[in-house]
């Protein structure tokens, strides 16, 4: 017996019909004509800690492209290196706070690997320079780093890529001539000599003049429950698209 593997098309068009795997089985239903989108509190939270974390790492998609490998899943889905950032982000870097959602930077990882050599990062801006130290040295046959930069107070990012020599323990970097005196959290990723990301992000921040909180996401912002009526028309009702399938062996 041989298992049904969907290896083509990588997306679905929208069309009267939608097909998904289901254990081993392909499966194929109708696409619902009404959906009742009730908005609980349990979704509006959910969708408020979704638009906090993508209005965040959207700013660093220099960096999570090149620190995230992507990866295919049991059910034959390929997660992109952003979407695995997003996910890592919302499960262990969101915090409740004064009724809405905020970010725990010192939990946020730009790049994942192996544990990062540089260990407690120290940040001091002087000079229209952001000066970094790191308590380990830089690993040999490293090429360089990447660096992101998030300002608390004006919400903005920063993403820059530095040559370091191996055993470097830090280096300047300009930054914008507004962000003197503000606070910012800045996150290192070692770089090998092919560009590559080996290892996870390290995080320090600078404290400004006057300490600045992240800015938090208000759960009373979230819109209120809707329904939403969907229609789609088939041009030929008795023919259905269905996926491709391939019974022998998956390749890549």
């Amino acid at each position: 017996m041989a298992i049904a593997e969907p290896h083509q098309p990588r997306y679905q068009r929208r069309g009267a019909y939608i097909y998904y795997l289901l254990g081993e089985r392909m499966v194929i239903r109708t696409r619902p004509a009404q959906v009742r989108d009730p908005r609980t509190p349990a979704q509006r939270r959910q969708r408020l800690r979704m638009r906090v974390a993508s209005t965040f790492l959207k700013g660093f998609q220099r960096i999570v492209s090149r620190g995230f490998e992507p990866q295919l899943q049991e059910n034959f889905r390929r997660v992109g290196a952003y979407q695995l950032a997003l996910g890592h982000l919302m499960r262990h870097a969101l915090r409740d706070a004064r009724g809405g959602v905020t970010l725990d930077t010192a939990r946020v990882q730009l790049a994942q690997g192996r544990p990062s050599p540089l260990g407690a990062v120290r940040a001091t801006v002087q000079g229209g320079l952001l000066r970094l130290a790191w308590a380990g040295a830089l690993p040999p046959k490293t090429g360089g780093v990447l660096l992101g930069v998030w300002n608390r107070g004006k919400a903005r990012a920063l993403c820059r890529e530095a040559t370091c020599a191996p055993g470097a323990r830090g280096l300047a970097v300009p930054i914008p001539a507004d962000w003197q005196g503000d606070t910012l959290d800045v996150w290192v990723v070692p770089l090998d000599a092919q560009g590559r990301c080996r290892y996870d992000s390290a995080h320090g921040a600078a404290e400004g003049a006057a300490p600045q909180a992240m800015p938090c996401g208000r759960l009373a912002d979230m819109p209120r429950g809707r329904r939403v009526v969907t229609w789609v028309r088939s041009a030929n009702p008795r023919r259905v698209r269905v996926a491709d399938v391939y019974s022998g062996r998956r390749r890549e």
